[in-house]
């Protein structure tokens, strides 16, 4: 979840398992003690794609670029990137720094 371009994760107390969705069991561990640990939006891309025929909801965005974050926190998530980048590499850092509450889309920058 995002508020104020702050994301929210779920970290099992257990493990460690850190994931976007909220969950009662860790599906790590099957540990059952689990808290938000918030992140500022800071990560690196771990992967990327350029996507030119999208789903229809994102149609109007395309081309545009799918990427796998890794944020500070541990959380994975993917997002997207306005344009054409064909040369992001592995371990780029980005900044979350918008969201698109009606689609669910999370929009990222290359820092």
């Amino acid at each position: 979840m995002v508020k104020n371009l702050l994301i929210e994760c779920h970290r099992c107390k257990q493990c460690g398992n850190t994931t976007l969705a909220e969950k009662k069991v860790c599906p790590k561990c099957g540990g059952t003690e689990i808290a938000t640990t918030p992140s500022d939006g800071k990560g690196r891309i771990v992967d990327s794609t350029l996507v030119y025929f999208p789903p229809d909801e994102y149609k109007d965005l395309a081309p545009y670029t799918s990427i796998l974050v890794q944020l500070g926190n541990g959380c994975r998530l993917f997002a997207m990137i306005k344009g054409e980048h064909s040369d992001i590499e592995p371990g780029s850092p980005v900044s979350l720094v918008d969201q698109d509450e009606y689609k669910g889309a999370l929009f990222f920058q290359l820092d």
